[in-house]
């Protein structure tokens, strides 16, 4: 799945405890393709009361991508919580986890991080990812997101 563009609701949050805690829904809509150039419309809303920590990066690797940019970095911060509501949910029953990575290294590139810090990322993800702490763990976010998936 290769993400073509994305556009998004303003962002509107607030931080508690070390979470980021969605104040306002966000309405995430996707232009994206898979292999075979079959292209998909995509809409993802993630409702008031979602909870991040960001992209869950060690603070050592904070150079390659910060876990949550306060300043300027609405893209990337809506990147993270795309990812998280889409692992949560186990892609929705819709993607894969492999899909689910490829749309989130698609918003890093899209949102301006270099190709090859977005692929150290798609690496840190294959590794990391397959934790039951991630995919399929909704924590305190069940019934706050939904996707709906249009083959154009």
């Amino acid at each position: 799945m290769t993400l073509d563009s994305m556009m998004y609701s303003p962002l509107v949050y607030e931080k508690v405890d070390g979470k980021y805690i969605l104040s306002r829904d966000l309405s995430i809509d996707i232009n994206a393709h898979d292999a075979n150039y079959v292209p998909y419309r995509m809409h993802v809303i993630i409702k008031a009361g979602f909870e991040s920590d960001g992209a869950s990066v060690p603070k050592a690797f904070q150079w390659i991508l910060p876990s949550w940019k306060e300043h300027g970095g609405a893209g990337f911060n809506v990147a993270a919580l795309l990812h998280d509501a889409l692992y949560g949910e186990k892609g929705f029953g819709q993607l894969n986890r492999e899909e689910c990575d490829d749309l989130y290294r698609g918003a890093l590139r899209e949102n301006g991080l270099p190709r090859w810090k977005a692929s150290l990322v798609d690496m840190a993800l294959f590794f990391a990812g397959w934790t039951k702490s991630h995919w399929g763990d909704v924590e305190n976010n069940a019934g706050k997101s939904a996707l709906k998936i249009v083959r154009a």
